[in-house]
C-alpha cells in the first residue's frame, strides 16, 4: 500500500488537526510542534485504520474517533502551556488581516507584493520619520528647535520620506534574492554578499546626509558617528534575518493558518 496521502486526504486531516490547536494560547513555535505531531499520527493511524475499513471515509472517521473530541484535545493542549505563555499569547491574534496584505500569496510575482506592502507601509512612515526626527535632535546635539531645523534646511523631510518608500520597495525582493541565494537548491554567495554590501552602502550615505543637512551643511567629527555606521552595519544582518524568518512565517501561515476550518 502507498503511504502517502492524497492531498484530499491530507488537506482533511490538516483542518481537523487546525480546529484543535487553532483556539491554543501559545507561541507559534509550540504551536506547529503541535500541529506536526497530530498530524504524523492522524496520518499514522490513517494507514493502520485502513487495513481494516474498506473506505477511505470510514478509515478518517476511526481515527477521528482514536483521537477524540476537538475540545477536549484543545484543553489537554492549552494545559501543557505555561501561564506566561497563555497571557503573552492570548488567542488568535489581531493583525492577520495585515499579514494577508504585506505577506506574499502563492503564486504572486514579488514585485507585485512589493507594490502592495509599499502602498501599505507608506500611510505609516510619516509617524515613523517625525518619531525618527525628534530622536535625531538629541542625537545630533540640536537645540529644542532641532525638527524645525529638520524640516527647513534643505527641506529633508520629504526627501527622507520617499527615500523609505524606496528601501520598502526594494525590501521584499532583496530578501527574496538573498534567501534563494543563500538557502535556495543553487548557492549564490557572491550575489548575497553584493546585495547586503549595497544596502550597507545606501544606508551609511543616507545617515551621512540626513546629519550634513541637520549639521546646516557642516560635517564635524563625533561619537554619534558611530551611531549611524552601527546602522549601516546593522542592515545587512537585519536583510539576511528578515528573508529567513519571513520565508518561514509566510510557509508556516499558508501551510495552517490560512486553512478554511468551515470546509
Amino acid at each position: 500500500m502507498n503511504n502517502e496521502l492524497s492531498p484530499e486526504l491530507d488537506q482533511r486531516f490538516r483542518i481537523h488537526v487546525e480546529r484543535i490547536v487553532r483556539p491554543v494560547r501559545a507561541a507559534e513555535r509550540r504551536k506547529d510542534r503541535m500541529r506536526e505531531e497530530l498530524l504524523a499520527h492522524s496520518t499514522s493511524a490513517y494507514f493502520e485504520e485502513r487495513q481494516v475499513h474498506s473506505s477511505d471515509d470510514d478509515a478518517v472517521m476511526a481515527v477521528f474517533d482514536r483521537l477524540g473530541e476537538s475540545a477536549e484535545l484543545t484543553k489537554e493542549l492549552q494545559a501543557g502551556v505555561s501561564w506566561v505563555e497563555r497571557v503573552l499569547f492570548s488567542g488568535e491574534k489581531a493583525p492577520t488581516r495585515v499579514k494577508r496584505w504585506v505577506m506574499r500569496k502563492p503564486g504572486e510575482s514579488v514585485w507585485r507584493c512589493a507594490a502592495r506592502s509599499t502602498a501599505f507601509y507608506g500611510l505609516l512612515f510619516p509617524l515613523v520619520i517625525v518619531g525618527a526626527a525628534y530622536t535625531l535632535v538629541p542625537v545630533l546635539g540640536l537645540k529644542p528647535d532641532g525638527f524645525a531645523r529638520l524640516n527647513a534646511n534643505g527641506s529633508i523631510l520629504l526627501p527622507f520620506y520617499l527615500i523609505s518608500l524606496v528601501f520598502c520597495f526594494l525590501g521584499t525582493p532583496s530578501m527574496e534574492a538573498v534567501h534563494r541565494a543563500l538557502w535556495g537548491p543553487v548557492k549564490r554567495y557572491r550575489l548575497a554578499i553584493w546585495i547586503c554590501l549595497l544596502y550597507l552602502l545606501s544606508v551609511l550615505a543616507v545617515c551621512f546626509w540626513v546629519r550634513w543637512e541637520a549639521l546646516d551643511g557642516s560635517f564635524v567629527v563625533s561619537p554619534d558617528l558611530w551611531v549611524f555606521a552601527g546602522v549601516a552595519v546593522a542592515t545587512p544582518v537585519i536583510l539576511i534575518i528578515s528573508s529567513r524568518l519571513g520565508y518561514s512565517e509566510r510557509q508556516r501561515y499558508y501551510r495552517w493558518t490560512s486553512l478554511d476550518l468551515a470546509e
